[in-house]
């Protein structure tokens, strides 16, 4: 038996040119339900991640892949994307709210903002304006959407280069998952959603729950030789 490590990449790409720039939001996706800290304590309720990733068409870069075909080390150009993370909650003291309402240009009222389908973002131009944050060792930049904004008037984007894409852990296949950039799928992994569908530990303990709501209503019913009972006055410990 041998073990051996893996060799960690130092390959990286430059980052979104700083500055404000034409843009389009191309994918959206749902990572699901997990727990959060808040100030270094656990919160009370699971939170929903999310996020937007943003193309701008005018700012294109060549990037190197692999063929997967042929293994071969090809170039294509591509636009530039930054991508920003949200807590699913359009509070008005959410970081999710002002983005929304940033692309749309308008203040939307608690009940236009708690109706409103944040996957319509999709698809829709915007201004969007980047900055640089340097790691705390300082030796990487990381660009950061500092705000969003309409188009100005009489600037229009151009056509959209990235396909449009919306993905949620709720419907993804494992494969899907699997294939995704290490950062993004060990969020998923994580998730409550994701356990709840593929996590063999996760899917035998609700099998476990399951079995034990149907024998105590069996029970109850009288199937079990119990006295009947309506399945209101049923209560499971736990």
């Amino acid at each position: 038996m041998s073990t051996v490590a893996p060799v960690k990449s130092n390959k990286s790409y430059p980052p979104a040119p700083a500055g404000t720039h034409v843009a389009r939001v191309y994918k959206f996706m749902n990572l699901g339900k997990r727990l959060q800290q808040y100030k270094g304590v656990d919160k009370a309720h699971p939170d929903t991640l999310v996020t937007f990733t943003i193309e701008l068409p005018n700012e294109l870069n060549e990037f190197e892949y692999e063929d997967k075909d042929t293994g071969e080390t090809k170039k294509v150009s591509k636009p530039f994307v930054v991508s920003q993370e949200f807590t699913l909650s359009m509070h008005k003291k959410s970081r999710l709210r002002p983005f929304v309402e940033g692309i749309l240009g308008t203040t939307l009222t608690d009940e236009e903002a708690g109706a409103f389908d944040i996957e319509e973002l999709v698809g829709m131009p915007c201004q969007v304006t980047i900055i640089h944050n340097k790691s705390a060792d300082g030796e990487k930049t990381y660009a950061n959407i500092k705000s969003v904004a309409p188009l100005m008037k009489g600037i229009e984007a151009p056509e959209a280069i990235n396909e449009p894409v919306k993905l949620d852990v709720k419907t993804m296949t494992k494969e899907e998952i699997e294939a995704l950039p290490d950062f993004l799928r060990n969020k998923i992994v994580i998730s409550d959603e994701y356990k709840g569908r593929f996590d063999e530990n996760e899917i035998a303990r609700k099998a476990r729950i399951q079995e034990t709501i149907d024998e105590r209503k069996g029970f109850a019913y009288g199937t079990e030789g119990g006295a009947d009972s309506k399945e209101d006055d049923i209560e499971i410990p736990f």
